[in-house]
């Protein structure tokens, strides 16, 4: 159970980068603002009202044009790895301390009993002062 969990959690990981590092874009063809075509990757088409002459498309300005272009790149990441040095959180120290204190509070409460045993002595079966002939004088 756990190698599945653990699989699928690797999957899932692979899953997020490449999708943070994928660049696509995205257009969008209007014609008198109304939505015509929309195309990931590759140009949308057109109408087919940008098919002027030459001559007729010198002399035409934009804001006279009826059809209208939206193009939005989407751009991945480019960097895997970010330098701590470039990271800032600008959270003050009292905030944080605060947040772990509370967030594990097992690691940080005193407690008032103390786990002693008392200590029994071994029992004596012989008199060493006797055993080993040690007298006080």
């Amino acid at each position: 159970m756990l190698k599945i969990f653990r699989q699928i959690i690797s999957f899932g990981l692979a899953l997020v980068l490449m999708l943070s590092t994928l660049s696509f874009t995205i257009s969008k063809h209007y014609c008198s603002n109304i939505l015509v075509d929309t195309s990931v990757v590759k140009p949308a088409k057109s109408c087919g009202m940008h098919t002027l002459d030459k001559g007729e498309q010198d002399h035409q300005s934009e804001k006279d044009s009826c059809c209208d272009e939206d193009v939005k790149i989407i751009e991945g990441q480019d960097e895997l790895k970010i330098d701590f040095n470039d990271f800032s959180l600008d959270l003050p120290d009292e905030l944080v301390v605060f947040s772990i204190i509370y967030s594990f509070p097992e690691n940080y409460t005193f407690k008032a009993e103390s786990h002693y045993n008392i200590y029994q002595p071994p029992e004596c079966h012989c008199d060493f002062q006797l055993l080993h002939q040690v007298f006080l004088i």
